[in-house]
């Protein structure tokens, strides 16, 4: 991306800053983030949010070492955690809403992962069942949950989420972004 993406404007505040109001304004109990590069900037933009924030030194070893630092974190802070929703800050039509349905279907339904689906993925934000998280814990650095997802698909419960095929990883998925904005 050339400079952190977690700080690109949308919807006039940083990305990483979007994300977080959906999932505090969600049903979700606490939130946690977990920062990597450039790691001072993005703190600065999310300081006042009541978040626990987290910080990974080694970050460059992957996603899937991001995800397992948190999981740590949180199995240290609360001894019996039921389910943790994960979710990157690259998906800028995230939403409380979205959200909520993924924690509703887990409330009601007995599936040990219940995942977001977009143009045919299925992936994040997703939430994990405890009985999963020893999966999670031993999921390669270099790869997010989507191993897991995968290993439970046959028990994996989805629910569609309308843009979340947008991710922004490169100046060119912000343009384009940026661009369909302007379009509506």
């Amino acid at each position: 991306m050339g400079r952190p993406k977690q700080l690109l404007m949308v919807e006039g505040e940083p990305l990483i800053r979007k994300s977080i109001q959906a999932a505090l304004a969600s049903r979700a109990d606490e939130v946690m983030v977990v920062l990597g590069f450039s790691r001072e900037s993005v703190q600065m933009a999310i300081a006042d949010l009541p978040v626990t924030i987290l910080f990974h030194e080694h970050w460059t070893n992957g996603m899937g070492s991001t995800l397992k630092l948190g999981l740590q974190e949180i199995l240290k802070k609360k001894s019996q955690p039921v389910a943790i929703l994960l979710l990157v800050c690259d998906q800028p039509h995230l939403t409380t809403s979205h959200l909520d349905t993924l924690i509703n279907h887990y409330r009601t339904s007995s599936a040990p992962v219940i995942a977001s689906v977009y143009q045919g993925n299925v992936g994040v934000p997703a939430i994990f069942d405890q009985s999963v998280f020893q999966e999670l814990l031993t999921i390669d650095d270099q790869h997010g949950a989507k191993q897991v997802i995968k290993k439970f698909s046959k028990q994996c419960l989805t629910v569609p989420f309308p843009g979340g095929e947008f991710d922004l990883d490169t100046p060119e998925d912000y343009t384009q972004f940026l661009h369909s904005k302007n379009q509506k």
